[in-house]
């Protein structure tokens, strides 16, 4: 697959480039694609970002320190069944954060090239009361521009000795 919105991800196959037994992304093959698109999209083809993200780190990636899909979706299944919601538009995971439930998501039938990121908080609808935050939102940026984000603030602080 041609990359076009994430060179700079592909550019950065791992987190620390000097120390070669750091993990690196481990990207799906277009078959794999293909039988995730059939599962969670209806069959319609992702957006093309998501694609590329998936081609080169949709087993797994640094950037999220992980990426198994199946994991993250049935984890995400189980929080919603545990609090009795659920999301009716095709979508897929990118991302949980270090403090479960909350998740970072793209749904697969908006922008067809490069997705909104939401934030997906799955707490009790007293917990988001008393944490002061929604269900869902838009963090306000894309796909691409979160990863590449990602990717260059990792690697300024490399440089500037933060890390």
């Amino acid at each position: 697959m041609e990359i076009n919105y994430l060179k700079l991800f592909q550019q950065n196959p791992r987190s620390d480039l000097n120390d070669l037994s750091t993990v690196p992304n481990t990207g799906m093959n277009n078959q794999q694609i293909q039988q995730l698109e059939q599962l969670w999209n209806n069959g319609n083809q992702f957006p093309t970002v998501v694609k590329e993200f998936l081609s080169i780190g949709g087993i797994y990636n640094w950037i999220f320190e992980g990426g198994d899909q199946k994991q993250l979706r049935s984890l995400i299944n189980r929080y919603c069944q545990e609090i009795n919601y659920s999301i009716t538009r095709p979508f897929m995971a990118l991302t949980k954060s270090f403090s479960d439930p909350q998740f970072f998501i793209v749904f697969l039938d908006e922008n067809q090239i490069d997705p909104k990121v939401y934030e997906l908080n799955l707490y009790t609808n007293d917990e988001l009361s008393q944490y002061g935050v929604s269900r869902l939102e838009a963090i306000g940026g894309t796909l691409s521009q979160a990863i590449n984000e990602a990717v260059y603030n990792y690697r300024n602080s490399e440089l500037l000795g933060l890390l």
